[in-house]
């Protein structure tokens, strides 16, 4: 029934407009390596993929890295690919 000569709609109609969205079919996680340093100070490296800047403290904490920097951080002299798995580095 209309009001004052307007049209009404449907509830198919309204349900439509306000659907769920659709879920999202290719996510994947992003992916994380770790680093740590192993000199005796701070270093700060940029990812080459990235553009992210990270910064390594000299204590050794590992630090999580997006794994498409990887390629370009195993190359910084006083930083190395860490394994927190194994509590050692990688080879």
């Amino acid at each position: 029934m209309s009001c004052c000569g307007k049209s009404t709609t449907t509830i198919s109609e309204i349900s439509s407009r306000f659907a769920a969205p659709r879920a999202i079919t290719n996510y994947s996680p992003p992916l994380i390596a770790h680093f740590r340093c192993i000199g005796p100070s701070t270093v700060t490296a940029v990812g080459a993929a990235t553009g992210r800047v990270y910064r390594f403290p000299s204590s050794g904490i590992a630090v999580q890295v997006d794994a498409r920097d990887a390629a370009s951080l195993v190359r910084v002299r006083q930083i190395e690919l860490y394994n927190r798995h194994r509590n050692s580095k990688t080879t």
